[in-house]
């Protein structure tokens, strides 16, 4: 496990260093510049057209966003003039590609994400969450959602007051389970007590004990940490934990068991079942 992370974090400083050295030699706002002119194409294309030119362009774009300067003067030259487009495209390579570019447009980057904000992209990428066809551009979507919402508060309150929770419980339901461990690593991020309450409504509690008392998958341990938020310092959560229809103690117990020894869960398994057990009993 040790050597994997290692070599994962080699990898990643790897790539930084390639686009780094790339960008010293290379015009970065010239290369924006014409991948945005290729892109202002991309609302004419017709479900039959060829896309490739428009991917190579989000791609091209992909490999610089990632850096906050180079995110930033994206939208100053005007890139983000191309996003609805893109998002509406009738090719799900574009409309999947444009998504994680606004995923990583907005990552851990106040400037862009408030102008996401600003050009009313979060109803769009909840559509796309809620009921595209593509399993990839709902991914993404999600993607991008999570990089927009975490550790901002004011796109969390626009968020809430789209209805975004609701959206994320039919994610949830779906049998995508990439889509499972998203939407649980997500949630598990929000903090806030006003969202933990929200989430308690709506049913969440019961969903999760659902979902985790099927047979032990890669989302199990992401549902168990989201879980884990929501019924922390909430006696009325805890509660509803205890319900006899869930048998979640007997389910947990038997998970505990089923996982023990196996390095991929150990983790997550030492967080919720030192903790998690208390608030069954």
């Amino acid at each position: 496990m040790l050597m994997w992370l290692l070599f994962v974090v080699l990898f990643q400083r790897r790539q930084f260093l390639e686009v780094a050295l790339k960008s010293l030699s290379v015009d970065v706002i010239e290369v924006l510049l014409k991948a945005i002119k290729v892109l202002n194409e991309a609302g004419n294309l017709d479900p039959d057209d060829d896309p490739s030119e428009c991917e190579a362009a989000l791609e091209e774009i992909l490999e610089y966003v990632d850096r906050i300067d180079f995110a930033n003067d994206f939208h100053k030259i005007g890139g983000f003039s191309i996003l609805h487009a893109c998002l509406n495209s009738p090719h799900a390579s574009i409309r999947w590609r444009t998504a994680q570019l606004v995923a990583e447009l907005t990552q851990n980057n106040p400037y862009c994400q408030h102008h996401v904000l600003e050009a009313s992209l979060l109803p769009v990428l909840l559509s796309l969450l809620d009921s595209d066809n593509s399993q990839m551009v709902r991914i993404k979507s999600l993607y991008a959602l999570s990089s927009l919402v975490r550790n901002n508060e004011v796109a969390l309150k626009a968020f809430q007051q789209l209805d975004g929770f609701s959206v994320l419980l039919r994610a949830l339901q779906s049998d995508v389970e990439k889509l499972q461990v998203k939407v649980a690593f997500f949630l598990s991020a929000l903090k806030q007590d006003d969202v933990r309450e929200e989430l308690l409504k709506m049913g969440f509690v019961e969903l999760f004990a659902t979902l985790v008392s099927r047979e032990v998958s890669h989302a199990t341990e992401h549902l168990l940490s989201a879980l884990l938020m929501v019924v922390t310092d909430s006696p009325v959560a805890q509660a509803e934990c205890r319900r006899p229809e869930f048998q979640l103690r007997r389910c947990l117990v038997e998970l505990q068991d089923s996982c023990c020894g196996k390095e991929e869960y150990q983790v997550q398994q030492c967080r919720f079942f030192s903790t998690g057990p208390a608030y069954l009993t």
